[in-house]
């Protein structure tokens, strides 16, 4: 299995500047390189907790299963809190600095 860091998904930390590969959980999942820039990756998660940072790619989720708890909060202190539905699409574009919480996948 080819690690994250070759497949290019990395994200900012903001307190520090530095970039790191971002890998949430086991990796059940991935496409090849055939789509260019853009990987498809299915994570099988427990639970994430980002501090302060941005992605350096645009991220889309689908919820496969109902039951994720999230807490976001965006840049400038917005906060978002909501439990998904399986078929939950979100989208965090590149570069917004945010934190998450999230647990209860079932």
């Amino acid at each position: 299995m080819q690690s994250t860091a070759a497949i290019g998904l990395h994200r900012l930390e903001l307190p520090s500047g530095r970039v790191q590969s971002y890998n949430p959980g086991v990796v059940k999942l991935r496409s090849s390189d055939r789509w260019g820039r853009i990987r498809f990756i299915h994570w099988v998660v427990d639970s994430i907790s980002d501090e302060n940072g941005a992605f350096l790619h645009h991220a889309i989720g689908l919820q496969l299963r109902s039951g994720f708890h999230a807490n976001l909060t965006y840049d400038g202190g917005v906060r978002h809190e909501y439990t998904s539905a399986a078929g939950d699409l979100s989208l965090i574009p590149a570069y917004l600095p945010f934190r998450s919480q999230t647990s209860g996948v079932p």
